[in-house]
């Protein structure tokens, strides 16, 4: 079980990292996919770090350029197999054996002052403490990892927040408020646009957004 765990740990280390060749990723990153894709680690596990060291010495490619980060860099990698085929799949990707619904990284805001991220976003926070900036007319919202003046988002990443009401009250904005984007590895910040709707609750036909 322990080598087949292994095994879907390293492929999906691999896959992740060849996403984008040369970008630094982070073990939480790479912990997250790997999840999201291939197995779960148990909290506490050595088992993504083993895979880490034992990649490292399997294939030049994986480079650890400081603690906890990492690089993929194609060019260090000799190619063992010279056979030549007739089909060029250089212009494919490969689809991975993704069996449940990725959900949106979403963060939630109620009249009643409740300013919530979902579990998926929380992911990329284990400090929990943040920057949290508004653009003036409310149509995004940014979260910034390494921001100077921080909000502790407390252990559920769930708090009470009335600047953020007042300011989107302002704007006319009719509530619940959802704020949906994508997570910058590189940057550590994630950037949401504003929406009426959550994209994760399965009654939501489409998402629209609001400019």
């Amino acid at each position: 079980m322990e080598e087949s765990q292994q095994m879907m740990i390293k492929e999906g280390i691999i896959e992740y990292m060849k996403t984008k060749v040369g970008v630094e990723r982070t073990v939480d990153e790479i912990k997250l996919y790997v999840e999201q894709h291939k197995v779960r680690i148990d909290k506490g596990s050595s088992a993504l770090r083993n895979a880490l060291f034992s990649l490292k010495k399997e294939n030049p490619a994986l480079i650890n350029v400081r603690r906890g980060v990492y690089i993929w860099k194609e060019e260090n990698v000799k190619e063992k197999d010279n056979t030549v085929s007739k089909y060029d799949f250089s212009d494919f990707i490969t689809i991975s054996n993704l069996r449940k619904r990725e959900n949106n990284l979403v963060i939630s805001i109620f009249q009643d002052g409740t300013f919530s991220l979902n579990s998926s976003l929380l992911q990329y926070l284990p400090e929990r403490k943040v920057e949290i900036k508004l653009k003036q007319d409310c149509s995004q919202l940014a979260i910034i990892k390494k921001g100077n003046m921080k909000i502790d988002l407390g252990k559920n990443g769930r708090i009470k927040n009335y600047d953020i009401i007042k300011r989107l009250e302002k704007q006319k904005k009719k509530f619940p408020i959802y704020y949906v984007g994508s997570w910058d590895g590189q940057e550590e910040i994630w950037i949401g646009n504003l929406t009426t709707n959550n994209p994760n609750k399965r009654n939501v036909r489409r998402k629209k957004n609001i400019k």
